[in-house]
Formats: structure tokens, C-alpha cells, sequence
């Protein structure tokens, strides 16, 4: 419980009884002299983007805003790409980005920055570079995130394709990882590996990959395969 000023000013210590951390969602309930009351929502935001192959982001701004999404391919300069999505009751959104004249969808690369603001509060997000390498032989995927104060917290996770072996892990101090699923699961060829790298701010950035598998047919004379998505495969 706490009181406002004359001013209209309040401030809540949860130190030492709450840990707060990004995404965690804050009710204020405040009561006039006649024992009316207001309630409103506010959260601390938590995104996460995935880029290189699916390129979506979602997470957690202000509750039920419009959150106003600008995707930079130079900060401040050049706009890539925009979108604007309604938050719901909890403040949770999902998008994917249109180009500037308003056509899906864009993809968010290495080098761009994503903005998001909602009025009250404005996120700003660096797309980092992250490799990552699969090895069905071996149960191993592995690679190296770029521009992270590492040890760095990461999140690795096989899709088949959908979800179904995963751990949070840590990089070395040169930002390389590496995840050995031997023996409790048997990457098989072509799944997809997934990374998350949790940003000290409390925002992730995800990237998928995967081996080249191909299936061909001689009778019917026709190839299918799997790889990363939305890769490009030259076939001779």
C-alpha cells in the first residue's frame, strides 16, 4: 500500500519481497475519498526476436496499447520496415514486420534495430550476429554469438519440428557454445536447432538451423528436402 503526493506522484519498493524481472506484469489499484477505484496494468516489456530464417517477434509491453514496431536498417536513418499490433489484457503481443509500404513481411537481419514503443515506455534491440551449426552425427549443435558480454546465457532447443528436447546453457568467455544431447536424444538429420541468446536486459534474440537433408526420387524423378528455413538451395 502507498499513498500519492500532492503532486500526483507515487512510488512502490518491492526490494527485499520481489525479485521484478522483464515481462513481469505490476497491478495499481488506486482509491479516491468515495471509494471508487482504479486499476491499471503496467508490465516491464520483454521481447524476443528471431531473425535469419523466421523472422516474427513477440513478448510483453504495456497492457492492451498499440505497440509501434520500426525495424532500422540504420539506426535513426534508414526505416526498413514498421508494424503496428495491439497488446492484450496481460500485455503480450506477436508480429511479424511489413515493408515501408506496408506489405508482409520483412526480414530482420544482422545489423538492423528494432524499436518498439507504446507510448509509455520504449524498447530499443540490436540484431546481432549468431551462427550455429548441427551435427546429427555427432548430437551436437554449436556455434558462437557475436556483440554478447559473455559468458552469456543461451537457451538451445531441437524442433521436430516441433519442440522436443532443450536446455539453458552458458557460452565461454570467447561467446562460442556448444550442447552435446547425446545420450537423451538423438538429433535425427534435417530437425531444426534453435537458439535463444537472453540479453543481459532481459530480451532474447533466436535463430534456427540445421543440416541439409534431401530425399531424391528416381521414378518419379523429383527432390525433397529440409534445411534451415527460408534458405536457398542451388541444385546441379
Amino acid at each position: 500500500e502507498f499513498f500519492v503526493d500532492e503532486s500526483g506522484n507515487w512510488s512502490a519498493s518491492f526490494a527485499g519481497e520481489f525479485d521484478l524481472q522483464p515481462g513481469d506484469q505490476v497491478w495499481v489499484r488506486t482509491e479516491n475519498r468515495d471509494g471508487h477505484e482504479t486499476n491499471v496494468n503496467l508490465g516491464l516489456p520483454s521481447v524476443e526476436v528471431h531473425f535469419r530464417n523466421y523472422d516474427w517477434l513477440q513478448g510483453y509491453m504495456t497492457a492492451n496499447s498499440n505497440v509501434h514496431l520500426t525495424l532500422w536498417a540504420e539506426y535513426g536513418t534508414v526505416v526498413k520496415g514498421w508494424r503496428d499490433v495491439g497488446s492484450d489484457g496481460d500485455g503480450r503481443f506477436w508480429a511479424d514486420i511489413y515493408d515501408v509500404a506496408g506489405n508482409c513481411c520483412v526480414g530482420i537481419s544482422p545489423g538492423d534495430t528494432l524499436e518498439l514503443s507504446d507510448g509509455a515506455q520504449t524498447v530499443v534491440i540490436p540484431i546481432t550476429e549468431i551462427s550455429g551449426v548441427v551435427d546429427s552425427a555427432e548430437d551436437t549443435f554449436s556455434g558462437h554469438v557475436s556483440g554478447a558480454a559473455c559468458p552469456a546465457s543461451v537457451r538451445v532447443d531441437i524442433w521436430s519440428p516441433f519442440w522436443a528436447e532443450g536446455a539453458d546453457i552458458l557460452t565461454d568467455e570467447n561467446c562460442d557454445y556448444f550442447y552435446d544431447f547425446s545420450p537423451n536424444y538423438d538429433v535425427g538429420v534435417g530437425q531444426w536447432a534453435n537458439i535463444w541468446y537472453r540479453m543481459p536486459d532481459g530480451h532474447s534474440l533466436g535463430a534456427v538451423f540445421s543440416e541439409l537433408r534431401l530425399d531424391a526420387d528416381q521414378t518419379g524423378d523429383w527432390v525433397w528436402g529440409i534445411v534451415a528455413p527460408n534458405a536457398t538451395v542451388n541444385f546441379t
